[in-house]
């Protein structure tokens, strides 16, 4: 059987390239897939080959093709139905067709729609966060960046724990999205800030701006780019904690141990309709090389989050 799939050739072209996908003993459920998500940071640095050589085993996904050194498939959200009429989601590339191992299958309720489902993977990186920050309801609380992974976490920490975060957005449509959606920058000094923007000046704007004792959050991932930072004020002084939040391994602060646990609350969350508002973008099967083409030369989309249509 031929399917078709998203290659990353070298750090400037991308392509669709058809490949012979086999049925084995172990991945036999066959699955035409409905949806894919784009996770534009990861994915852009992905794609344009700014893996850390030390990180390249670790950042090696499921299903993935090839190696980042090059030509290499990767992604890591992927809705659709398999054979017998399951609606599922797992971790695999943008792949219009594939066989995959049942044990790698999630089952996506009824009520969830597939569009919507597609969020998971990021929505499991957006709860792990919450867990790690240890939200106890009552913090003053800022997230920096609203593109898919500030929205989702601004809509987590405000549907799971009720609290009513700030939002700073530099970008005037990304901001007054946010704004619609009940946020606001009031100023001031924070508990807890959570930094997604993965750039170097939003970091610093969190640990010269969190109280005393308070915790910056750090969900962005930089790949091999360096970031400088003044660590001589506000850090020392107020006695900043600063902590990555990932989502490799399940938070030691959630109130569950598995990853089959963790998606279920993931999922859970999700079935809030205002989660809809997330995906601002979304585009063909066909469009995702121009997109990526675009993508390595301007850098961040408009879009919050992008969901790629197969069907």
């Amino acid at each position: 059987m031929i399917a078709k799939a998203l290659w990353h050739i070298d750090e400037r072209n991308t392509t669709i390239i058809e490949e012979e996908i086999l049925e084995t003993e172990q991945k036999n459920v066959l699955i035409t897939t409905k949806y894919s998500f784009i996770s534009s940071g990861t994915e852009t640095l992905v794609s344009k080959g700014l893996v850390p050589k030390e990180l390249k085993e670790k950042m090696t996904v499921n299903y993935m093709g090839g190696s980042f050194n090059f030509p290499v498939k990767y992604g890591y959200s992927l809705v659709g139905e398999t054979a017998d009429g399951r609606n599922v989601h797992l971790m695999h590339p943008h792949q219009d067709m594939l066989y995959a191992k049942e044990s790698d299958l999630y089952l996506i309720p009824a009520g969830l729609p597939l569009r919507r489902a597609v969020l998971l993977s990021n929505m499991e990186t957006t709860i792990n966060a919450v867990w790690d920050a240890q939200l106890k309801g009552t913090e003053k609380v800022l997230v920096i960046g609203f593109g898919g992974i500030g929205a989702l976490l601004a809509l987590t920490i405000k549907c799971y724990t009720k609290i009513n975060p700030c939002v700073m957005e530099l970008d005037l449509h990304k901001m007054q999205k946010a704004q619609d959606l009940g946020f606001s920058n009031v100023g001031g000094e924070y508990d807890v800030i959570f930094h997604t923007s993965a750039a170097n000046d939003g970091l610093q704007y969190a640990i010269d701006h969190v109280r005393k004792d308070g915790v910056v959050m750090e969900l962005s991932w930089y790949g091999n780019r360096q970031v400088k930072l003044s660590l001589g004020g506000n850090f020392h002084y107020n006695r900043v904690k600063l902590m990555s939040s990932q989502v490799s391994v399940v938070s030691p602060f959630a109130p569950v141990k598995g990853f089959k646990e963790r998606k279920d609350i993931a999922c859970a969350i999700l079935l809030d309709n205002v989660f809809d508002e997330v995906i601002t973008n979304e585009i063909t099967f066909n469009d995702l090389p121009s997109y990526f083409d675009d993508l390595k030369i301007n850098g961040n989309q408009p879009a919050l989050a992008t969901t790629v249509k197969y069907i």
